[in-house]
């Protein structure tokens, strides 16, 4: 009896493999036909950054902007060190390594030509802005033993980076880019 169910099993799993089949087949079909997506991507020039650690500046109670800008620039630890070429071209190429990650043909900015003149799956990536901002904030590590809490108070350093992109489609009739 056992023997019988076990090959009933086999049976139904083969049956359920073997039917599922056609549809893997067609969607590896489907996909390996279908229109391949363009990107042009267009980079920004230059890269915003702002230190917003304000409380050595706040403490003086400094108000012209741009002493105050100039106080934050020199007591920032990471942005003044960053290169904005350096940046945007590194950034720029993790960009384009993923997009063609998945299929997509990536043009640059000097290619405009050629592809402005797709006709389909044609789509513009301009990388608005790039914004680096420097922040410290605390973190406390605490444990508790036997009842006591110990705990210390750290201060970390943190970079952040936020990027706006508007995106649209070429020869489309909706020319309203989107904002990402």
């Amino acid at each position: 009896m056992k023997k019988i169910s076990n090959y009933i099993i086999f049976i139904v799993l083969i049956s359920f493999f073997s039917s599922c089949s056609p549809q893997t087949k067609l969607a590896r079909e489907f996909v390996n036909k279908s229109n391949s997506y363009s990107v042009m991507l267009i980079q920004p020039e230059f890269i915003y950054k702002k230190n917003l650690n304000t409380n050595i500046v706040d403490s003086l109670g400094i108000t012209d902007v741009k002493l105050r800008d100039s106080i934050l620039w020199e007591q920032s630890d990471f942005i003044k060190k960053i290169d904005d070429s350096l940046l945007i071209a590194n950034y720029s190429l993790g960009f384009i390594t993923e997009l063609k990650n998945y299929n997509i043909k990536v043009y640059d900015e000097n290619e405009s030509a050629k592809f402005l003149s797709l006709d389909s799956n044609a789509w513009m990536v301009n990388i608005a802005q790039i914004q680096v901002e420097e922040e410290k904030y605390e973190y406390r590590d605490e444990t508790e033993y036997y009842s006591y809490i110990y705990y210390h108070d750290h201060i970390l350093n943190a970079v952040n980076i936020n990027s706006w992109f508007e995106v649209s489609m070429i020869n489309s009739n909706d020319q309203k880019p989107n904002v990402y």
